[in-house]
């Protein structure tokens, strides 16, 4: 009886992905999304076992599977719950090791921290602005978009146009910059 149902399920999902193919949207935004997308955050809770990463890769992988049915990059529709089960895998490896990298990262820049010194004095918000005010215009809106906005890398990216890497650097070159500035000028005298 699951056997026939699991075979009823996947005779849906290659119809569903023909519908894609063909450029049927409502298909892809509902159908195919109401389908999959519980089998994938199933498969993120068992593997990742965490809900906001598990409804994560749900995003990542119905975007994944929508985009690569639309650009013709599926090459057997029968086989589509297969597919969808490759790119889980593939995503959760990902995630696994973007996480994994994330926590390193973490622990040697706290590391880092704790055995650096820490600034005498807060930082005075006059010195912050001349500072700030001498930065390049690109640098200063990716600096106030990251820390005031507190946009992604991505969605700054996306924003201006540029790579994720490109704003990654001038970020870096930005805040170095700043922190120059900072420990140069001289602390305002209180009023």
């Amino acid at each position: 009886m699951v056997q026939a149902g699991r075979e009823q399920g996947d005779r849906e999902a290659a119809a569903l992905a023909r519908e894609v193919i063909g450029g049927n949207r409502p298909a892809e935004e509902a159908r195919l999304c109401e389908l999959f997308g519980p089998r994938v955050r199933r498969y993120g809770l068992r593997h990742l076992r965490d809900g906001a990463l598990a409804d994560d890769l749900v995003q990542q992988v119905l975007l994944v599977t929508i985009e690569k049915l639309r650009a013709g990059g599926v090459r057997d529709c029968d086989q589509i719950a297969s597919f969808v089960l490759g790119v889980s895998r593939t995503v959760a490896r990902d995630m696994r090791r973007a996480g994994w990298k994330r926590d390193q990262m973490a622990e040697a820049w706290g590391r880092e921290q704790t055995l650096s010194a820490t600034p005498s004095e807060p930082i005075d918000g006059e010195r912050l602005h001349d500072c700030l005010s001498a930065l390049p215009d690109r640098d200063r809106l990716i600096v106030t978009l990251a820390f005031y906005v507190e946009a992604s890398t991505a969605e700054t990216s996306r924003r201006l146009g540029l790579s994720g890497a490109n704003v990654r650097v001038i970020k870096h070159r930005a805040m170095r910059r700043l922190r120059d500035c900072l420990q140069r000028l001289p602390p305002v005298a209180a009023s």
